[in-house]
């Protein structure tokens, strides 16, 4: 495991924790929790492409793939404050990926139909009206984030996620 990548430098990588929700329009902060960020080391980059190919539906019978404890402790970790925003200050130029997974609730209301009522009749046949009620529904939403960053020369600032790279929730929980 190489302990060198996480050196001090002089760099930023800072963003903000945050899933949308196409359906409804709807942008979901999070609020607390940490950021992971790995350096991308020759065993993360073999790690990552093995775990990616385990994910595609043809290896839906494959085993999941577990990084090595060693490796999980070559990190650093943010903590993302009530605005959903984290920074990893004092990094060396280089490749790294960030990891977080987001709880939320998501909540909808929709009309519903439930029928019709005969209001009334009029020589051309029934007067009728369409009848709905609304609901309000109510999901546990996980998702987790992932994104690769590169800083290019000690002092750079970088970002995360463009603010146009909106992450697609996740799965009901």
């Amino acid at each position: 495991m190489n302990r060198a990548a996480l050196q001090k430098g002089h760099s930023i990588i800072q963003g903000k924790v945050y899933a949308y929700n196409s359906a409804t329009g709807r942008t979901y902060r999070s609020k607390f929790g940490a950021v992971w960020l790995y350096p991308v080391t020759p065993y993360f980059e073999a790690w990552h492409a093995l775990r990616e190919s385990s994910l595609s539906p043809k290896a839906a019978a494959n085993p999941p793939v577990y990084m090595n404890p060693e490796a999980i402790k070559i990190r650093l970790e943010a903590t993302i404050n009530d605005k959903g925003e984290y920074a990893f200050q004092n990094l060396r130029p280089g490749k790294y990926f960030l990891q977080t997974y987001m709880n939320f609730d998501m909540t909808t209301t929709e009309s519903v139909y439930d029928g019709y009522d005969v209001l009334g009749t009029t020589p051309q046949g029934p007067v009728i009206q369409d009848v709905y009620h609304t609901e309000q529904r109510a999901w546990k939403m996980r998702t987790t984030m992932e994104a690769f960053a590169t800083v290019e020369r000690d002092g750079d600032m970088v970002f995360d996620l463009a603010p146009e790279k909106r992450i697609p929730c996740g799965e009901v929980i």
